[in-house]
């Protein structure tokens, strides 16, 4: 459903994040097989867990870049980086046997080949890492190599700007459409505006994407009406929703056979709960 959303939309890329290997690395090349969108993740490589080695860029994984022709003539390269602390948000088990690198390691020799052997006019940073990751303490400076870069991963609306270079971040659940645009005359990109634009229920809706939407609600409809628990009375506030719901998946997965070590669940800006 993703791919074929998103395929449908037209988007030019998708940055890789932390959820992507949600259900582990098979699933997410799959998906990436099976999406015409580009799959980013420039800092991706190969990485030998015995001996600590990095290994080749990940090429079954994601790409580096891509580059959009807009309808004017001009190129605008797109890198894409996954943050590289992002390991602490990814299940070990996902991921041993790749890793990734500091986008410092990556981006200064890729906005390079974007410029001058792709002929670029502009070269846009999408990062799954928020702005703070590029701002505070960072390895390099990457408004010496890009013009924009689309932050993500941290839920919060940002929009900073540093040596003419916007850092802008849309919030998290579509709240709002993070919109930049630049100005470039002759060799030279400058900021023309940015905002990130809240989302309004009056924006015209794809009928395509809905209707594979609701297609898809419809095949899980019984599983997701099932009820796996019920409250008697007052909540015990010291127990928590969180472990009630971390119960419910120890109970539905015993009654299926499957056996289960740890449960957790998200809850939210608070933190995990867990038994």
């Amino acid at each position: 459903l993703l791919a074929s959303c998103m395929d449908e939309v037209g988007f030019d890329s998708l940055t890789i994040g932390n959820h992507e290997f949600d259900w582990g690395l098979d699933k997410l090349i799959d998906l990436k097989n099976s999406s015409a969108t580009p799959f980013l993740g420039a800092n991706i490589y190969k990485w030998n867990a015995n001996n600590k080695t990095w290994g080749d860029f990940a090429d079954d994984v994601a790409q580096k870049y891509v580059v959009k022709q807009l309808d004017n003539g001009l190129r605008v390269g797109i890198i894409g980086v996954i943050g590289k602390r992002q390991i602490t948000s990814i299940s070990s088990t996902m991921v041993q046997s790749i890793g990734f690198k500091d986008p410092a390691e990556v981006v200064p020799s890729l906005a390079q080949e974007l410029r001058e052997r792709q002929n670029c006019d502009v070269v846009v940073l999408s990062a799954h890492a928020d702005e703070d990751d590029f701002l505070n303490g960072a390895s390099f400076d990457v408004t010496n190599y890009v013009d924009a870069v689309f932050c993500a991963h941290s839920h919060q609306e940002e929009i900073t700007v540093k040596n003419g270079v916007v850092f802008i971040q849309g919030a998290s659940n579509g709240r709002y459409v993070s919109n930049v645009r630049l100005k470039v005359d002759g060799g030279n990109v400058s900021v023309d505006s940015y905002k990130n634009e809240p989302y309004s229920s009056g924006w015209k809706v794809n009928q395509v994407v809905q209707s594979m939407i609701d297609n898809s609600n419809d095949k899980i409809k019984v599983e997701a009406e099932q009820q796996l628990a019920r409250l008697d009375g007052e909540l015990n506030y010291n127990y928590g929703v969180g472990r009630l719901v971390c119960q419910a998946i120890v109970n539905y997965c015993n009654k299926t056979g499957v056996d289960v070590d740890y449960a957790m669940c998200n809850q939210g800006q608070i933190g995990r709960a867990h038994v």
